[in-house]
Parts: structure tokens; C-alpha cells; sequence
């Protein structure tokens, strides 16, 4: 839940800093962003510890570990249908959610004619929103829930809520909608984690977590190359795609449900 937090929020700081900055110059937010990064692996250097012992690599070695599809490829050792859901889950929403994000952008500015601070502004609120509800609901449906039924409410409500935007005609209802889908995708995140750790082995943990980050990139390449299509067609067709893979979304956290119970 912590590292879901610090993702959500330090994405949106970065929007933050990137809309003030491009106030200024969109050159400016470049050499900014490369600064942080060189600072980002100087501290990685020094201040993470090697988790692996090391041992000499053939050239076929180094290039089998740098498969980018090797997560997938190493499914076959671990993936069950119940997995499988899940996957399948977490990309539905990773692709919904990637749609939605990056066409909000290009909407408050296509459509709104809002300037990069405006548009900073707004995700720097989505960042406090999201830390709002993942340090309370999110910590109490974890806690308190059983997080399999849990789930099932919050993609409802996400559904909902980006469905809600597409008969918001003002500017402002427009925005709180998408906030309020911010704020429940921040919770979906750390839940869908929790239940595909809950459904991986200890001995195949390290695989399961590569493989839905696997699906995690999966969804947002599919999310962003999707919407880019479409919404040069219709502006809010992105939107219609969010809310048609939460509904998928939540449609196979039923089943998952149902099929958990019966296990």
C-alpha cells in the first residue's frame, strides 16, 4: 500500500512540477527531469544493497535476462486460472486507467484551453486526493475487509466515477469527476497487488510480482496507443474505454470471487 502511495503521489508532485515548469519553458522541464534522474541512480548506487551474488554471464545469459518478455515467458511456472484472472484483471485496469490519465491531459487543454499550470495544479491535488484515500479507506479495506469483496465495490465506484464524466458538460464537474477516479484507482492498485501476492506461492513470489508488472505495462502501452487513436475521433471516446474496462474489470473480480470461495 505504501509503494502503490509513494507511486501515485510522486507521479502526480511530477505533473506539479512539470506544469509549473512549463509556464516557464517546456525546455526547462527537460533538463530538470534528466537532473533528477542522474540524482535517482547516483542514489540507487549508494544507497540500495545488491541482492544478487554476483557471478560471471555468457553473452547468451545476459541477453536471456534481458528478455522483455521473459516475465511472461516464466507464467508457465507458476500461472493458475485464478492467476490468471487476476492478470488479466490488472491489465483491464492499467489500459482503463492509462486512457483515462492521458487524455484528461490533452482534454483540459484541447477542449478547456487550460495552460500546463492549470493542468499541474489539478494532478498535484489528484496526488493529495490519492494519498487521502489510500492512508484511510485503503488502509481500512485492508485491514478491516475482505479484500476480494473490497475490490469489487472500488471498481464500482471507479466505474462509475469515469462514467459519471461523460455527461459533465462544466469544466469543474467535469474535474471532480476524474479526481474522484483518481482517488479510487489509487486504492484499486494496492488491492489488486495484495491479491495476486495472496495467490502466489513464497518459492514463486519474485515471478508473479515480475509478471504483473509484466501486465502493469502491458495495460499502459495498450491504454496509451488505444487512446491516442481514438481520440482523434471523438474526444471522449477514451473515456468510454475507461469505463468499459472497469466494467470488465469488475465483471472478473466477480468471478474471481465467486471462483476463491469455491476453492
Amino acid at each position: 500500500t505504501l509503494n502503490a502511495t509513494i507511486q501515485t503521489v510522486a507521479g502526480a508532485i511530477g505533473y506539479f512540477v512539470g506544469g509549473m515548469l512549463g509556464e516557464i519553458s517546456v525546455y526547462l522541464s527537460f533538463v530538470i527531469q534528466v537532473i533528477q534522474l542522474i540524482l535517482t541512480g547516483i542514489l540507487v548506487y549508494f544507497v540500495l544493497d545488491e541482492d544478487l551474488e554476483e557471478h560471471d554471464m555468457t553473452l547468451s545469459e545476459v541477453l536471456k535476462a534481458s528478455n522483455p518478455f521473459k516475465a511472461f515467458i516464466d507464467g508457465r511456472l507458476f500461472m493458475t486460472k485464478s492467476l490468471a484472472l487476476l492478470f488479466t484483471l490488472s491489465t483491464l485496469i492499467f489500459l482503463g486507467y492509462t486512457a483515462v490519465d492521458q487524455s484528461f491531459n490533452y482534454y483540459l487543454k484541447d477542449v478547456f484551453q487550460f495552460t500546463s499550470r492549470y493542468n499541474g495544479m489539478i494532478k498535484g491535488t489528484v496526488g493529495l486526493v490519492s494519498l487521502i484515500f489510500n492512508m484511510t479507506i485503503c488502509i481500512y479495506l485492508m485491514k478491516k475487509t475482505d479484500i476480494r469483496k473490497s475490490n469489487i465495490v472500488i471498481l464500482f465506484l471507479g466505474m462509475l466515477s469515469v462514467s459519471a464524466s461523460l455527461v459533465m458538460k462544466s469544466p469543474l464537474h467535469f474535474i471532480i469527476a476524474i479526481m474522484i477516479f483518481y482517488g479510487f484507482y489509487a486504492i484499486m492498485i494496492p488491492l489488486t497487488q495484495t491479491l495476486i501476492t495472496n495467490q502466489a506461492e513464497k518459492k514463486t513470489r519474485n515471478q508473479v510480482l515480475g509478471f504483473y508488472q509484466a501486465t502493469k505495462s502491458l495495460g499502459m502501452i495498450l491504454g496509451a496507443y488505444i487512446a491516442g487513436m481514438i481520440y482523434s475521433i471523438n474526444v471522449m471516446n477514451p473515456f468510454i474505454l475507461g469505463a468499459v474496462t472497469f466494467a470488465l474489470a469488475l465483471i472478473l473480480s466477480m468471478i474471481y470471487l465467486r471462483r476463491s470461495i469455491h476453492e
